[in-house]
């Protein structure tokens, strides 16, 4: 049973909605990471990482879509929502307002905006 706030008119306010009927890991993390940041995939990452600048150490997960920096001092990794989250230096609610936004369209889960 779907649990969170309803608006008036019976529709679960948007990050809800997203919550329990959007599967984000449906967005193609390539696609949408190369889109924000202009850089080009190379192999299975970028030549710099978008987060930190270090060379050669981003990294997307293969079989899903997930990235990892293997930098020292950067480290970051995650979904797609955490890549909006530290390129775009959004809190957890902005980033998934911001895929709503721009990614998601009601007909299907491609990611045309």
């Amino acid at each position: 049973m779907k649990k969170g706030a309803l608006l008036p008119n019976g529709e679960y306010a948007p990050l809800q909605k997203a919550k329990y009927t959007f599967d984000f890991s449906t967005l193609k993390i390539r696609e949408i990471a190369a889109k924000e940041t202009g850089n080009m995939v190379r192999g299975n990452g970028f030549k710099t990482c978008p987060i930190c600048g270090h060379h050669d150490c981003f990294r997307f997960v293969p079989n899903s879509e997930a990235f990892v920096c293997f930098s020292s001092e950067c480290g970051a990794k995650g979904s797609i929502v955490h890549f909006i989250m530290y390129v775009k230096k959004f809190n957890y609610s902005q980033a998934v307002r911001y895929l709503l936004d721009f990614y998601f369209n009601d007909d299907s889960t491609s990611t045309t905006a």
